[in-house]
């Protein structure tokens, strides 16, 4: 766990009074921000953890994470500071660089803003103190800190609490808590945003309002083919008991029980050493529908042995209905993959799509020359669903016991050696045939061919330098529509949404009008910036992913608080890492369009843009509940979307445009990954 906060400080550069509001600071522009503002703030202490330097101060209006290069005071949750420092930017949200801190004396503090999981995830309310309510799912010890996976329906967060000693702190798990504390983002070690969770200044933040009513090996049996019922559900937030027989156990990785209804993969496995046809019942927390049925955080014990359910024969179109359960499918060897994180994988062909078959590699050597290339197998694992949407990857798997449940049914077929030898000699003889008559030929043209060679050389290089001026200035006009279509112009349109709510706030908030003026302003000398670096033939500048969420929230601030409601941005921190720059530079451009469309043309009371993974890449999407329209009417020559598919062109995307008039808009984009981008 890490918050990675970091700033430098280099005094205030904006003229006028500091601030005096911790609110104002949150609510300031990026670009401000790089300007180290001055503030002047009066402020409580909500949150002390001395093991990573970490202090939050809140005030009437909001609370932020303090910043100090050399603590030079021993702080304590209730002290009331006079704070002078500067504004700057932080990973996840704007952050308090203190330069000299004055102690008051103590106080209350604040009191905790109710809240929900799901408002914590969502990143608003870092640094508030809040309190949360949950069903504890993992407890674990790291040094001297206890972190609680706390869930609510499915939406989780991680609870970090201060704790030398233990206590009964370890002994929550699937107890119902309610906890205390400041909401914070989460980062590792390379600073890339993992989460959120909500830090605790001690076990005394936490109050424990019920215990299970019963042991979970007392709670009645679920038939494992009903899981989907309890996840994510009141009901289903407590562990559950099923009870089946073990058909594969993959040590410290994965275990499979099977009922008569079903399936169920424990994650990690289960301990005790079991083996296929061992009978066990499993305690566990059922994971959201979504995912499959699936139980994380589970305990085991083993009831003795049982006979193996029978291998269900079935075709790769029936796979999603038997995820998770022992089947026998057919099919042809393809390739075989180069064994990687102790697996060996065969490509599989099975009714013209692609199977998956995974061997552990521990005892499965010489599997590969058992079963080459084009021979057909019956193999006999438990089906697993990929989720691939492309007929070039496997959208199944099959996890195979060990070579012995693979029983081959047809070799490859037989190789026509023979007849390569003989053809490959008449080739050969008709090769050197032609080469004689090649060699007279060109000794009795040589001269006529070098005369016309020459001449068409230089008509060539004529005709090769006007194509090259040509696509220049072609590539030229192209570069200069885009960037005007895509940047100045939308930051010309952003910034007048700004103005306009300016002139709104004239009439209800009239000493806001300064405030957002001066947004304006700086969005216009910033443009100007633009502007300037554009004429002077100056690329733009590269956009790293973890970057995104910052550059799509500044386009928001431009366009003033009645644009930035209608809009919510979730971007995965992995999904975004896995970008490299010129990929979320293209996909920041994509998204900025999309945005740009809704705020114009869809009046949308709301707007999501979404960065995630998917399968073997990302998705980005940008959907809106606005008026829609046809794409089979619209404009295909229009420069705004034959930007966006140039953009998704450039980095091998794939864009889809789903819309219809009264049901809003979805702009999909799938970017492929690759191993060897250079991040």
């Amino acid at each position: 766990m890490g918050l990675g906060v970091a700033a430098t400080f280099c005094g205030s550069t904006l003229a006028g009074a500091p601030l005096a509001q911790l609110r104002d600071v949150l609510d300031l522009p990026r670009a401000a921000l790089s300007t180290n503002p001055a503030v002047h703030v009066r402020a409580v202490v909500t949150c002390v953890d001395k093991s990573y330097k970490m202090v939050f101060v809140q005030d009437a209006t909001a609370g932020i994470f303090l910043f100090e290069h050399a603590p030079r005071l021993e702080l304590s949750p209730g002290d009331e500071l006079e704070i002078r420092g500067v504004a700057a930017r932080g990973l996840f949200s704007p952050i308090l660089n203190s330069a000299q801190i004055t102690p008051v004396g103590k106080t209350n503090i604040p009191a905790a803003r109710r809240a929900t999981i799901a408002g914590i995830i969502s990143g608003s309310l870092v640094g508030e103190r809040v309190e949360v309510e949950g069903i504890v799912q993992r407890v674990r010890k790291l040094g001297d800190h206890v972190f609680l996976s706390l869930v609510a329906g499915e939406n989780r967060c991680s609870i970090s609490i201060p704790v030398p000693e233990t206590g009964g702190v370890l002994n929550l798990l699937d107890a119902r808590v309610r906890v205390r504390g400041v909401a914070a983002a989460d980062f590792d070690r390379q600073q890339q945003l993992t989460g959120f969770q909500v830090m605790l200044n001690g076990p005394g933040d936490l109050e424990v309002i019920s215990h299970p009513p019963v042991d979970a090996f007392q709670s009645p049996l679920r038939p494992i083919g009903e899981l989907s019922r309890y996840a994510g559900r009141r009901s289903g937030e407590h562990r559950v008991r099923v009870r089946g027989v073990v058909t594969l156990h993959w040590p410290g990785r994965a275990t499979i029980v099977q009922d008569a209804t079903g399936g169920v993969l424990i994650e990690k496995g289960v301990s005790g050493n079991p083996k296929t046809g061992d009978e066990a019942e499993v305690a566990g927390f059922a994971a959201p529908s979504t995912a499959g049925h699936r139980l994380h955080n589970a305990e085991a014990r083993l009831l003795g042995t049982a006979s193996e359910p029978a291998a269900i024969p079935v075709t790769l179109a029936e796979a999603g209905a038997r995820d998770n359960m022992l089947v026998r499918i057919k099919g042809r060897v393809v390739e075989w993959q180069p064994p990687r994180d102790g697996e060996v994988i065969a490509i599989l062909s099975s009714s013209n799509e692609l199977l998956a078959a995974v061997l552990p590699e521990s005892g499965a050597q010489g599997v590969r020359q058992t079963y080459p290339p084009g021979c057909v197998i019956s193999a006999v694992g438990v089906m697993k669903t990929l989720g691939a949407e492309t007929r070039s990857a496997p959208r199944v798997a099959l996890w195979l016991r060990g070579p012995s449940d693979v029983r081959l049914l047809q070799p490859p077929a037989a190789s026509p050696w023979k007849w390569v030898t003989i053809l490959g000699a008449v080739a050969a003889f008709l090769a050197l045939a032609g080469a004689a008559l090649y060699a007279v030929l060109t000794i009795r043209h040589h001269r006529v061919v070098a005369r016309m060679s020459v001449q068409q050389n230089n008509s060539e290089q004529r005709f090769a330098e006007m194509e090259r001026q040509l696509r220049r200035s072609h590539h030229d006009r192209e570069r200069i529509a885009q960037e005007l279509h895509d940047n100045i112009i939308q930051s010309i349109y952003s910034v007048g949404l700004g103005i306009d709510e300016a002139i709104r706030l004239a009439q209800k908030s009239p000493e806001r009008v300064g405030e957002r003026l001066n947004v304006a302003v700086q969005s216009l000398n910033a443009l100007i910036r633009d502007v300037r670096s554009f004429l002077v033939g100056l690329e733009p500048k590269g956009l790293k992913g973890h970057e995104l969420k910052a550059a799509l929230k500044s386009v928001l601030l431009t366009s003033g608080e009645d644009q930035q409601a209608r809009f919510s941005i979730e971007i995965d921190a992995n999904a975004a890492r896995d970008l490299n720059s010129i990929q979320a530079t293209e996909v920041f451009s994509i998204a900025k369009e999309a945005m740009s469309n809704s705020m114009r043309h869809a009046h949308a009371p709301l707007t999501k843009v979404s960065l995630v993974p998917y399968g073997r890449g990302v998705r980005l999407e940008v959907a809106d509940d606005g008026d829609g329209f046809d794409p089979t009417q619209a404009n295909g020559d229009s420069l705004g979307l034959r930007n966006l598919r140039n953009r998704a062109r450039n980095i091998g995307a794939h864009l889809e445009i789903v819309s219809a008039p009264g049901e809003g808009t979805r702009i999909v984009v799938d970017i492929p990954l690759s191993p060897h981008d250079d991040r």
